[in-house]
Order: structure tokens, then sequence, then C-alpha cells
């Protein structure tokens, strides 16, 4: 794995819009001119969720020449100990009320780089009520 400095990855990772902490463990370093890659863990999600980290995907290789390579998971306990193992450079799929429950009862010390906002919001109304 190799390490990248926090603020290439903050901006790379906040280039999109889901309400989360993006996370990343507490490792600094310098970043490279070439190509690096990184592993960022986020929830199996829908079709319209792919199409959205595919442009975080595409921004991240235009703008910072950072391959980014994405792990899926099914559970929210998953991530947080795969970043914390090194499997992961970083996460997005959680708030910071559940980031600090995580560090709190795992006695983790993982940070929020960056929050990214991503809304898709139907609204729904009682037809009866509201013709």
């Amino acid at each position: 794995m190799k390490k990248l400095s926090k603020i290439i990855l903050t901006a790379a990772l906040t280039l999109g819009t889901l309400v989360s902490g993006l996370t990343v463990a507490t490792q600094t370093s310098q970043a490279k001119s070439k190509a690096q890659t990184i592993t960022v863990g986020i929830m199996s999600g829908t079709k319209d969720d792919d199409e959205f980290w595919n442009v975080v995907k595409k921004n991240a290789k235009d703008r910072y020449n950072l391959n980014v390579k994405y792990k899926h998971f099914t559970d929210y306990n998953t991530p947080n100990r795969a970043l914390q193992s090194g499997d992961l450079d970083a996460n997005a799929f959680q708030n910071t009320a559940f980031l600090n429950a995580w560090n709190k009862s795992h006695h983790t010390n993982i940070v929020s780089v960056g929050q990214i906002v991503k809304f898709k919001l139907n609204i729904l109304v009682d037809r009866k009520t509201h013709k």
C-alpha cells in the first residue's frame, strides 16, 4: 500500500457528493507525482450509487492522477476494521456520530478527512389530503 498525503486524499474523495464523513487512518506522507492507487471502502448500493462513485473515480484520475479502487461492503463494521488493519486507505460510508462511537467502543483513532454530501430525496405525500 502506498501512502498518500492527507491533502491529496481529501481533495480526491471530496469531489463527489452521500451524507458521510470520509475516514482515513492517521498516517501522513509525501505524495509522489506519478500515479498512485488507493483503495476506498464503500457500501454496496444502487446503480445510482455506482454511477456517483464512478464520477469520483474519474475526477480523481483526471485532476490528481490518482487511481481509485473500490471495495464494496454490506455491513457497517467491516470497513472500519479493514481501514484500521491497513487493508483500505480510506472509507466513505459513515457520519461523524458513527465514527466517534466506533472509535470510542473499539479504542481506535480513525479520523475524518472531509465531508461529502449526496442527496437523492423522494418527497412523499398523502394523496387523500394533498390533491
